[in-house]
């Protein structure tokens, strides 16, 4: 092992060390080079081969194997926007991603790694793929080179024992209003941008009141309004993200959408940013029960999960013939100024993935391994 120089390290301290240099690096969708950089170090460092694509997503296949592989270890090298400071406290890592997505990653190398030892033969493959929290740049690489293995394990944080076998989808929408602006002390007079689109909110809230992941429901993620604190706004804009329930498709949101408020306003303008369709698998099918598997081997009781979020699983579902999401980590901690993930969660994952490989290795040999992206 390439560590054995460290003397008198336990594995939980190093995969505490590893984990912790990949957290302090910051990779938001755009800037993965540097992580990316270093977590094929360490890939190359387990004796893997390695390298990164046009998109800085990184692969990993064991030695001696070609850039192939029927089984793919997907998780995602980047973290949303806003740094955290990095530290480790006792057997725990903290610091952006270290939940969402670098502790699943982490555990997918050392299911890699552990592969290699056993000097299995299996066209198994890592991904740490890029832009998962922005356009997804990584997961459409593989889709427009026609590179999805029909068998694929999604590494996102599911605290452990759920596999995730469903995520809703999204809309992302810009809204942007116009006034005349105004005196701030005859607002009566005046006809502010910001009012107009506070109205079209209330539409929205009136609209879709939904509570709950099997309701459409939304959240405005950023609001910026005016020039200046002694003025009417004479433009308001807004970001509002949709989230789409299983059963219901993006494109009846946005016809919703265009009913409910497209036309309340003339002064105000609506612009679709992205679409993402929800997906669904059923639990019976090969890769979520693999990892079931894996989960009772050890002694854990598992559950399957329906998502509120997205994540590259609703990209690469449609073109895989089995999927499933699954990783350690809170998922509550994702996207908080809190995120920790504790090092013996990283281990265990990393043996839940191990089973489930193994296992799929036995069913996908007689599938076609696709060739992946350089």
């Amino acid at each position: 092992m390439w560590w054995t120089h460290l003397k008198n390290a336990s594995v939980e301290s190093i995969v505490a060390r590893v984990l912790y240099e990949l957290v302090r690096i910051p990779s938001p969708p755009g800037r993965e080079k540097e992580c990316a950089l270093k977590f094929r170090e360490y890939a190359v460092r387990f004796g893997l081969n390695s390298w990164i694509d046009s998109t800085n997503s990184v692969y990993a296949t064991l030695p001696n194997a070609k850039r192939r592989a029927s089984i793919l270890l997907a998780g995602h090298i980047d973290t949303i926007e806003g740094f955290l400071e990095p530290r480790i406290s006792g057997l725990a890592v903290h610091g952006r991603g270290a939940v969402d997505a670098k502790g699943p990653l982490v555990s997918m190398l050392l299911a890699l790694y552990a592969l290699k030892e056993e000097r299995v033969e299996c066209p198994v493959a890592l991904a740490a793929l890029s832009g998962e929290e922005g356009e997804s740049a990584g997961a459409r690489n593989l889709v427009s080179k026609g590179s999805v293995p029909p068998y694929i394990i999604i590494g996102e944080p599911t605290n452990l024992t759920n596999v995730v076998i469903g995520y809703r989808g999204s809309v992302k929408v810009h809204i942007t209003c116009a006034g005349k602006g105004g005196h701030p002390s005859s607002p009566w007079i005046g006809d502010s941008a910001l009012d107009r689109l506070l109205e079209l909110v209330d539409a929205l809230r009136r609209a879709f009141p939904g509570t709950s992941s099997k309701e459409v429901t939304f959240s405005i993620t950023r609001l910026v309004a005016g020039e200046s604190t002694r003025s009417l706004p004479a433009r308001a804009e807004c970001y509002v993200d949709f989230r789409v329930p299983l059963g219901m498709s993006a494109r009846e949101l946005v016809s919703r959408l265009l009913q409910e408020i497209g036309g309340l306003d003339r002064n105000c303008s609506m612009t679709f940013l992205s679409f993402e369709e929800p997906f669904y698998v059923k639990p019976q099918s090969l890769v979520p029960r693999s990892l079931v598997r894996g989960i009772i081997g050890l002694g854990m009781k598992p559950s399957l999960a329906i998502k509120a979020g997205t994540s590259d699983m609703n990209v690469l579902g449609p073109y895989a013939k089995s999927i499933a999401a699954y990783g350690p980590g809170d998922s509550r901690l994702a996207h908080s100024t809190c995120e920790e993930i504790s090092v013996n969660e990283v281990l265990k994952a990393a043996r839940v993935y191990l089973e489930a490989v193994r296992f799929l290795c036995k069913k996908a040999e007689e599938d076609i391994a696709v060739e992946l992206p350089v």
